[in-house]
């Protein structure tokens, strides 16, 4: 549902010129962060809040007494660099492709949204990593609607600074959900067994991270 009703909403939002509507009037009243500067400045925090939670809630996640620490928290946060790649590249990608005009005359490549995006893949990866940990029904429900929330306000913080309109944002949102939750769906699901794996090793003067299926 974070994937599809996102760019259902975004779909939405062309209808009658909606889109551009909300964005005039985002820029013009900013009415939660008072000013496009402020909300610009809310947007780079609220993204850098946004990682922070991905990498402490990674971090502290509790690992199975027979499982190696090293390599399995190494294994996770590969999985999830490649779901933040994957997201910022294809972001890139679709801006380069669509060239759609930022609002209020600040340039092109409004869409989607990077920092939309981040916080799309960044919360749906910190609730991925939260299923391991023993939280009640009423706990794991607060986690999943803070972390929504944060996307969200993120969203509307890039609306208010004139930089997106709320098309772009829903859509990166939707792009940073579907990467995070394709991601631990191929690599982390422990009922995947030993049909796919991901190996992580050196290569010439660096790393490399692959995948394996077995059939």
């Amino acid at each position: 549902p974070f994937t599809w009703a996102p760019m259902a909403g975004a779909a939405v939002l062309q209808i009658g010129g909606l889109d551009n509507s909300i964005s005039r009037w985002a820029n013009r009243h900013n009415p939660v962060f008072g000013s496009r500067a402020a909300a610009a400045d809310a947007s780079d925090m609220l993204d850098e809040v946004n990682l922070a939670l991905y990498l402490g809630t990674g971090l502290a996640a509790p690992v199975a007494e027979t499982d190696n620490w090293v390599w399995t928290k190494t294994r996770g946060f590969a999985v999830g660099a490649g779901a933040i790649f994957a997201t910022a590249g294809n972001t890139g990608v679709l801006k380069n492709i669509t060239h759609r005009e930022r609002p209020v005359g600040q340039g092109k490549y409004s869409f989607p949204s990077g920092h939309a995006s981040l916080a799309g893949v960044t919360d749906r990866l910190t609730r991925e990593n939260l299923l391991y940990y023993d939280l009640s029904p009423g706990a794991r429900m607060a986690t999943d609607t803070g972390l929504a929330g944060l996307a969200l306000m993120t969203g509307w913080a890039r609306v208010e600074a004139g930089k997106h309109h709320p098309a772009d944002v829903l859509a990166g949102a939707a792009l940073g959900n579907f990467f995070a939750v394709f991601a631990n769906e191929a690599f982390l699901r422990p009922e995947l067994g030993d049909n796919v794996a991901l190996n992580v090793g050196p290569y010439s003067d660096g790393w490399e991270f692959y995948f394996s299926f077995a059939f």
